[in-house]
């Protein structure tokens, strides 16, 4: 007896069987669309990615909105919390012009845009916004010890 995954393979003419449940691997297939599959596989992957770095400990506790707010955390934990944020936002770009060339060939050019705007650049914002809170916290030369002068901030009202 032939099994669901290696019927639904030949059908869609893949390489190996088609993986029934979502970043189990990927793989090469020939249908029409093929390319957003591909997309939309790589698309999960970068997701599972950043969902692991944003829970990661060392960014939830270096990273948080009060260091970001008082400019306070350690260079070296920010570091590497984001080590992999550039690489995860350049793998991103690449899917929204991969998927944007892919739909073209499929749907018209409003379906594209939307299916992007909807499920990229959230993430792309997400990704940014961290980016820009390492960046504001890495350019900081001089960083004060604890405890911070509250009674001087703006951003937290006691």
């Amino acid at each position: 007896m032939v099994s669901v995954p290696m019927v639904v393979s030949q059908i869609l003419k893949c390489d190996v069987p088609v993986p029934m449940s979502p970043g189990m691997g990927r793989t090469r297939c020939a249908f029409p669309g093929a390319a957003i599959l591909d997309a939309a596989e790589r698309l999960y992957s970068v997701t599972l990615n950043v969902e692991r770095l944003l829970s990661d400990s060392t960014v939830k506790g270096w990273l948080t909105q009060y260091n970001i707010d008082h400019s306070f955390s350690s260079p070296s934990h920010v570091e590497h919390a984001t080590a992999e944020l550039d690489r995860c936002r350049m793998e991103l770009t690449y899917i929204e012009r991969d998927m944007k060339l892919a739909m073209a060939e499929v749907y018209d050019r409003h379906t594209a845009v939307e299916w992007v705007s909807t499920f990229i650049q959230p993430l792309t914002i997400r990704l940014q916004k961290l980016w820009e809170a390492k960046e504001k916290l890495l350019t900081k030369e001089y960083w004060p010890r604890r405890p911070l002068d509250m009674l001087n901030s703006n951003s937290h009202d006691l």
